[in-house]
């Protein structure tokens, strides 16, 4: 099995292509001079997009949210990758300050935004195809 998984990676190899990883090992057969590395937002970046993912008349929320965040390192660390600071956004704009404590970890982070997407779901499956 192994000697026909290095016959298709190596056909793949004959393409003209990037491959992009969210990992910084690399793959040992994959023997090419470049190397890539992709940079997440700066501390600018991720308040410009707070700025720009919530509405007008909800200037609080992406306050409360860009304060939360500088003051907690994790979150900041977190929110400097793109996806991650796309789910924040996502869940703070549902959240009640009580519940907006529990998105310290990365685990209780994705444990909110599992829990949002469900009731999202539902609340679509319910009301048909309405747009939220």
């Amino acid at each position: 099995t192994e000697g026909h998984l290095k016959e298709a990676f190596n056909e793949l190899l004959a393409f003209p292509n990037v491959w992009i990883t969210s990992r910084p090992q690399r793959v040992k057969e994959f023997e090419k001079p470049v190397e890539l590395e992709i940079l997440g937002f700066t501390d600018a970046n991720v308040k410009d997009y707070i700025s720009k993912f919530f509405n007008r008349g909800e200037e609080s929320k992406a306050k409360s949210l860009s304060t939360f965040i500088k003051q907690n390192h994790v979150l900041r660390t977190l929110a400097q990758v793109p996806i991650n600071l796309e789910l924040m956004s996502s869940s703070w704009e549902d959240n009640t300050s009580d519940n907006q404590q529990s998105l310290i970890t990365l685990t209780s982070l994705y444990q909110n935004i599992i829990r949002w997407l469900l009731i999202r779901y539902l609340k679509k499956v319910n009301h048909g195809s309405e747009e939220e």
